[in-house]
């Protein structure tokens, strides 16, 4: 029974988990680069999104300055129409050339980045 328990287990992670990463290389997510990044200006972006009905952000990079978006459960926009609508969006609080949609990185390949940037940051032996 346990071993039967534990499969099914396995199975339903093994389930999520590729839907999981069929998402994000369905390019249904934005990556941003802002320049001059910082906290303060993390929330701005983070604000701007938090009660958008369209788009929300799932992820961000300070020391990288990435900012990861995607559409939010019921909308029903194409991935080149969140693009534009991030854009449009962002232009609300930022200059357009203090940002840059990221073509071919995925919100895995943002986690990542950001999570070896830090460790190369903290490390003492890379000083």
């Amino acid at each position: 029974m346990r071993t039967v328990l534990f499969g099914l287990l396995i199975l339903t992670f093994g389930v999520c988990h590729s839907s999981s990463l069929y998402a994000q290389s369905n390019n249904e997510h934005v990556v941003i680069q802002l320049s001059d990044f910082n906290s303060e200006k993390n929330l701005e972006v983070y604000a701007l999104f938090e009660d958008d009905a369209e788009i929300r952000v799932v992820n961000s990079c300070d020391v990288l300055g990435l900012v990861v978006l995607e559409p939010r459960p019921n909308s029903s926009r194409s991935a080149n129409e969140i693009r534009a609508y991030s854009s449009v969006k962002l232009q609300e609080i930022l200059a357009l050339d203090d940002f840059v949609i990221v073509e071919g990185r995925s919100k895995f390949d943002v986690l990542v980045a950001c999570r070896e940037e830090m460790q190369r940051i903290h490390d003492p032996a890379s000083k």
